[in-house]
């Protein structure tokens, strides 16, 4: 018993030893400050990530294309929430990624210039930028996150290029001055409320890419009627002609256009709308494929937008730090298992003590 109890003071001495070393190597990046002074940035992988700035920054300001002799590639989550006096920012080519919040909260910022090397711009990335009145977003983004531009109420127009695939829910809920947006014909859905209460949208086309327009989409905007093409199969509760005032209320006179037996003619019944038909829909024969979606619409070949594949942004998939602790709770498995075998093993060869007597 003497020697159990040993053995299995030594294991568990050594396991919580090990247990250190996880949280050592959390530690494994060095933080180092931009010659400016604003910029506070770290070093992966031969690459700077921007991961946090002075909110005293203030009027125009370019993000170096390089740190440290780094190239730049990504913005990290929030890097600049709450920069109230930038006006303006421009993104140098070869940034990649535009984390999480990365401008959330910079309600004076007017213009930004994106170059074409960004792929993902991640979860409400510019929200809350209450004076930004335009964006063109770059050929080589393929994925918006969630709520990318809520509430930039002051937003009139927007460039989506024909690299996205989805817009995701909330990408532009309550920008209450957009009044028009060209959605590409690369786009195959639009997310619940994407467009919700864009109260100055006068007008939508949608093109035949479109598979699936979510719950509210297009809720309290000021359009009068819309065409919905064959290629839509579902279409969710409320999507278009209601408005809120006080309660929710159909648009008088709100028209849908679409075809015979789709998915346009089962809204307009289920919601009381009426519903115009364009005749039958004849399918157009399918030249190319669609790109494979994730849960959250971006393009899982590319850099997830929450996000999205990289550690700058805040989440998506494990860096070194994460094979580290895996690779730590393995070993720690396999020496306590070991330990046991040990223990038994000892156990068993031990002679028993014995007390009686011995029949002769």
């Amino acid at each position: 018993m003497t020697t159990f109890k040993r053995l299995l003071g030594v294991t568990l001495s050594i396991i919580l030893i090990l247990s250190s070393v996880p949280i050592l190597a959390s530690a494994e990046y060095t933080y180092y400050t931009s010659d400016d002074g604003y910029l506070t940035y770290y070093i992966k992988d031969g690459e700077a990530i921007i991961n946090d700035c002075d909110t005293s920054i203030s009027g125009d300001y370019t993000i170096p294309s390089t740190l440290g002799g780094y190239p730049v590639t990504a913005i990290g989550k929030g890097v600049f929430r709450g920069c109230t006096s930038l006006t303006s920012v421009t993104i140098p080519f070869g940034v990649t990624l535009i984390g999480q919040a990365a401008f959330c909260d910079c309600t004076s910022l007017t213009s930004i210039t994106i170059s074409n090397s960004v792929t993902s711009i991640g979860r409400y990335a510019f929200s809350d930028c209450t004076s930004l009145t335009s964006i063109d977003i770059p050929d080589s983004v393929r994925s918006i996150a969630f709520c990318a531009f809520q509430r930039c109420t002051s937003l009139k127009s927007v460039t989506i290029p024909d690299s996205v695939t989805a817009i995701i829910g909330s990408t532009f809920e309550y920008c209450k001055s957009l009044t028009s947006i060209d959605i590409p014909d690369s786009v195959t859905s639009i997310g619940d409320e994407a467009f919700f209460k864009c109260t100055s949208l006068e007008s939508i086309t949608i093109p035949d890419s479109v598979t699936s327009i979510g719950r509210c989409a297009f809720f309290d905007t000021s359009i009068a009627s819309v065409t919905i093409p064959g290629s839509v199969t579902s279409i969710g509760e409320q999507a278009f002609g209601y408005h809120y005032s006080y309660t929710y209320k159909l648009i008088d006179g709100f028209a849908i256009y679409g075809y015979d037996g789709m998915a346009a003619e089962t809204y307009a019944n289920n919601e009381g709308i009426t519903f115009v038909s364009l005749g039958e829909y004849v399918a157009p024969v399918q030249t190319t494929t669609s790109a494979v979606l994730d849960e959250d619409g971006s393009q899982s070949a590319g850099l997830a937008a929450e996000g999205e594949s990289q550690t700058a942004d805040g989440s998506g998939s494990m860096g070194t730090l994460g094979h580290i602790l895996i690779a730590a709770v393995v070993f720690m498995v396999i020496l306590a298992a070991a330990a046991v075998v040990i223990v038994v093993v000892v156990s068993k060869r031990k002679k028993p003590h014995y007390t009686g007597t011995y029949n002769q």
